[in-house]
């Protein structure tokens, strides 16, 4: 499972996450930005970027799907991501962070909890 974004995009991403903290929110976004490069958590590809790793992209996806879980009905829930290999290792990340123990149970055997 390949995640990429324009480098365009993050930079846009970056300056807006930084717009309340950063008197010069530009420069301090392209600065996490090369630094996030040279320690070689994400990497360029064309005007791509990507995560060097799996396992952070596969906790970015944990949590993706811990902000979306309460909301999904067991259905949604069931065919959408129990029922895939890509989805086994942050499902069991988000699982780790969840703190609704119902919730959890409800991610582990949808179809027994109405």
């Amino acid at each position: 499972m390949r995640v990429a974004i324009s480098k365009t995009k993050v930079y846009q991403i970056f300056v807006e996450c930084l717009k309340p903290k950063e008197p010069q929110p530009e420069g301090a976004a392209r600065k996490c930005l090369d630094d996030l490069v040279r320690h070689h958590l994400i990497q360029a590809n064309g005007d791509q970027i990507e995560f060097r790793h799996q396992l952070i992209q596969e906790y970015y996806a944990a949590e993706y799907l811990l902000k979306r879980v309460e909301q999904m009905s067991n259905l949604m829930l069931q065919q959408q991501y129990l029922n895939y290999l890509k989805w086994t290792e942050p499902l069991a990340l988000m699982l780790a962070l969840l703190k609704d123990e119902g919730l959890a149970r409800r991610v582990v055997m949808p179809s027994t909890i109405s």
